[in-house]
């Protein structure tokens, strides 16, 4: 995934006043020398050379040329002075006075311009950047009441926002179907499961403040899944099957009879391989493990027995079931879509994903939160008087649905973060110390205790507001 953090550098220009030679910074001209009789006119002094400024110094006055002599040589004009950095060039020093009487003095040089300065870099307002986020989701299934947190990633790639002006955001993400949901299929399905049918997978991102504008589902991107989309004949189901271009992805075909016996080509199904970790095979039959039953064992399964650490010890019974064991997440990458929003005067634009969740307070209608879990100040997920999740029902706005050969499961979330509750008031729901009572301490977070509080700010991606 592309992850970028957007600087902003602000270039300050500093002015110095240089200080010339002598009491005033301009060199003083000599004086020219007192004529002799019939003798030799005295040389001009030389002028002083201009400090170094942001203006150029001034050049010295050339010397006076001795009376009744040849005229002295004029002074040499001061060199200009040095522009300071970003200031003005300085200017050339002038040219020394001719002696009197006599011929002029050459005039003094100018002074030789200081370098410009580097024009500043212009201000400006601070650009967001691409933004990624751990924002956790709280979900249950269909088969118990049970909430658990899943870490779903946010990504937010933002222009500079102005105050009050509309803008677009690059919206992505990655979500989680969590290992313990894999461990119990690789436990109950015969021969184990490789690979999953991901039939829906969408969460929606929502703005909570500083902006307005519609919410914005993402679903996987199935062109990073492996396989990906696959067609199956109707029978053998096990065989794979090609439509002519352009049949729509629900609709199924006709094909020859060498293909699928009964000529009939399925609706596609997205799938995707699951992370596992094969057995070391002890014959050639490789790790046909009969469902624990080969005798004598043809699998080493050493590999997967290291992966068993607590509270997960489950792999070396995975690969002596199966063969081979699960070996993480499901980790899935949702495909980009775009937010378009209007800014709020000033603050900054938060976002988060979609929070449908009811909040516990200890006033909820009849048979809302009425678990042991569902501590006040946290969320019941779903809201109260929504059924659990069916296979059928649908994803959105934050919702799993896969099917791992043939064991269906359907997850339901909302936007919420791993809680727990206060040490002595053990209906008061917290993720910190901060949210319980002086004194007293939050307890549970981390641990698999079903309570899943609202997100706090400090959670989710924020932009600044030029």
């Amino acid at each position: 995934m592309r992850s970028y953090l957007g600087l902003c550098l602000a270039l300050t220009c500093s002015l110095m006043l240089a200080v010339g030679c002598g009491d005033d910074g301009d060199g003083t001209a000599g004086t020219g020398g007192t004529a002799g009789t019939g003798g030799t006119a005295g040389t001009g002094g030389t002028a002083g050379t201009g400090g170094t400024a942001g203006t150029g110094g001034t050049a010295g006055t050339g010397g006076t040329a001795g009376t009744g002599g040849t005229a002295g040589t004029g002074g040499t004009g001061g060199a200009g002075g040095e522009g300071g950095t970003g200031g003005t060039a300085g200017t050339g020093g002038a040219g020394g006075e001719g002696g009197t009487g006599g011929m002029a003095g050459a005039g003094g040089a100018g002074g030789e311009g200081g370098m410009g300065g580097m024009a500043g870099t212009g201000g400006g307002g601070m650009a967001c950047g691409l933004q990624q986020q751990t924002v956790q989701v709280g979900c249950v299934n269909n088969v118990t009441t049970a909430q658990s947190p899943f870490p779903f990633q946010l990504i937010v790639d933002a222009p500079e926002i102005v105050g009050g002006a509309a803008f677009n955001a690059t919206l992505d993400g990655i979500g989680f179907f969590p290992e313990f949901f894999l461990n119990a299929a690789q436990n109950v399905v015969p021969g184990g499961v490789r690979t999953a049918e991901l039939v829906a997978f969408v969460s929606t991102v929502q703005v909570r403040s500083g902006a307005t504008g519609a919410d914005v589902p993402l679903t996987a991107d199935t062109s990073l899944l492996s396989p990906g989309p696959t067609r199956f004949c109707n029978f053998p189901t096990t065989q794979t099957c090609t439509c002519p271009p352009g049949t729509p992805d629900g609709s199924a075909c006709a094909v020859a009879p060498a293909v699928c016996l009964g000529a009939q080509c399925g609706a596609v199904k997205v799938l995707q391989d699951l992370p596992v970790v094969d057995g070391i095979p002890l014959s050639a039959g490789g790790c046909d493990t009969n469902g624990g039953l080969q005798t004598p064992p043809n699998c080493n399964c050493a590999p997967c027995a290291a992966l068993d650490t607590p509270p997960d010890t489950t792999k070396a019974g995975q690969c002596a079931l199966n063969g081979f064991c699960q070996d993480g997440d499901l980790v899935i990458e949702f495909g980009s879509a775009t937010g378009s929003y209007t800014a709020d005067a000033s603050g900054e634009v938060l976002w988060g994903w979609t929070d449908n969740g009811i909040l516990c307070d200890g006033t909820e209608p009849s048979g809302a939160c009425t678990a042991a879990f569902h501590a006040d100040g946290c969320l019941d997920i779903p809201p109260a008087g929504t059924a659990a999740p069916t296979f059928g029902s649908p994803a959105a706005p934050i919702g799993i649905r896969v099917n791992a050969s043939g064991l269906a499961v359907p997850i339901q979330c909302a936007m919420g973060s791993d809680g727990g509750t206060c040490s002595v008031t053990t209906t008061q729901g917290c993720i910190s110390n901060a949210d319980c009572p002086s004194g007293q301490t939050c307890v549970g977070v981390g641990a698999d205790d079903d309570v899943i509080c609202p997100t706090p700010d400090s959670d989710l991606i924020a932009c600044p507001i030029n």
